[in-house]
């Protein structure tokens, strides 16, 4: 897990590396593909749990990261896992060029000619904003998709205070950024209807269990009560014959 995936043109690699150091001298855990991946590794499988387990998508846009397949590969999968997207401008772009999905958002710059202590701290405040939500989203997502490769599972569901502080964030954030995906509604949902059906299966069991129980005390309570008044029928015969012994006596 990250706090952050960057996304660059090979081009935009210098750019990169200076930010990539900027956030490990402030504690920020990055996720940058020349250090994520082993060579005898999948590549794409890697770059797609990378960009899962972050909390934030940063883009470097540039020329180059736009006109490049791989870098429209990482943000349609970060789009489709409800990331925060970030876009960071290195190099002078034309805003009618770029992905739609970034055009809209408010872009920082850090190109050359641009400030990069006052854009690197407008970045760092941009990653802080809600962060116990982005965070949170992205726990939720990593679930969810365990829980779909799995099969839909019910192992994989939330149970309990998971399941709760899970239905919380959900409902509290909606209208935020990063919103909430299709896939973690479906699985919170599930996680409820499996859980609550479960709750009515102890309690249905439990039911049960106490009408048995009650039976049982019951039928031996009977039992008992039978018992005591055949043990009398026979004393009271016993003191009858021996009454009838004494009077013939």
């Amino acid at each position: 897990m990250s706090d952050l995936f960057i996304s660059y043109s090979r081009k935009d690699k210098e750019a990169a590396r200076q930010l990539a150091e900027a956030f490990k001298a402030r504690e920020l855990e990055v996720w940058i593909d020349w250090e994520g991946i082993d060579p005898t590794v999948d590549w794409w499988k890697e770059v797609e749990q990378g960009i899962e387990g972050a909390d934030n998508f940063l883009v470097l846009i540039s020329p180059d990261s736009e006109s490049s397949p791989v870098c429209k590969q990482e943000l349609d999968h970060a789009v489709r896992n409800g990331k925060r997207l970030i876009p960071v401008v290195t190099r002078t772009t034309e805003s009618k060029t770029v992905t739609p999905e970034l055009r809209s958002l408010n872009w920082i710059y850090l190109r050359d000619e641009d400030d990069f202590e006052v854009g690197f701290e407008t970045l760092v405040t941009a990653l802080q904003t809600d962060y116990a939500w982005v965070h949170a989203h992205r726990q939720i997502q990593v679930k969810a998709l365990e829980w779909e490769r799995s099969g839909r599972k019910n192992d994989f569901l939330l149970q309990g205070e998971e399941l709760h502080d899970a239905e919380v964030q959900l409902v509290a954030n909606v209208s935020k950024d990063p919103h909430p995906t299709e896939l973690q509604h479906e699985y919170v949902l599930k996680s409820r209807q499996v859980s609550d059906q479960r709750r009515r299966t102890i309690v249905l069991v439990s039911v049960g269990a106490a009408i048995v129980m009650t039976g049982l005390a019951i039928f031996g309570f009977v039992q008992a009560k039978l018992a005591t008044d055949r043990a009398n029928v026979a004393l009271a015969r016993q003191l009858a014959t021996q009454g009838q012994i004494i009077i013939g006596i």
